[in-house]
């Protein structure tokens, strides 16, 4: 069985939802991950951790310095700086976006316009699509898209996953 670790990067985020899974639990009282050694896939998330590209960036270059054999997955809800997000498609082996509300979809648009001049044979890009946001007639040909997403209360952790936090 694959060894996962759902890592909290950071607990600040630019949103305020009220269904975050981020609100169920203790954030202090998670476990802080010992070492990126033991784990077949990392999962990156937060908070939001495109807030902070630069620590992410920095993450990834210690967690490869480890482990270069994991596969890591990115997710993120912030397409606004689209350039930001493309220069992690370098580092990451999936990065999975999430609208949240109608106004990512503009943002979403520009960044999927980059995204169609690329090569992105290499990369696995998900797109999680909230119940409230529609999209309009676009090609998504390079997303495996998931819609009318709602918020699950106490959001379970899926099976297989280890939830902890970087500090």
């Amino acid at each position: 069985m694959e060894n996962k670790l759902r890592l909290i990067m950071t607990p600040i985020c630019n949103r305020d939802c009220k269904g975050c899974c981020n609100n169920d639990f203790d954030i202090n009282q998670l476990p802080i991950v010992p070492n990126f050694r033991d784990w077949d896939t990392i999962m990156v998330t937060g908070g939001e951790p495109m807030l902070y590209p630069e620590m992410l960036h920095s993450l990834v270059c210690q967690i490869k310095n480890v482990n270069k054999g994991a596969r890591l997955i990115l997710y993120t809800a912030k397409s606004k700086r689209p350039l930001d997000l493309i220069a992690m498609l370098h580092y990451f082996d999936e990065i999975t976006l999430t609208l949240h509300e109608q106004f990512d979809v503009d943002p979403f648009a520009d960044l999927n316009l980059y995204l169609m001049h690329m090569d992105l044979a290499e990369k696995s890009l998900r797109l999680n699509v909230f119940e409230e946001v529609h999209l309009p007639d676009m090609d998504l040909s390079h997303w495996k898209v998931k819609d009318n997403i709602k918020w699950i209360k106490n959001c379970p952790l899926p099976e297989g996953e280890t939830l902890m936090r970087l500090f």
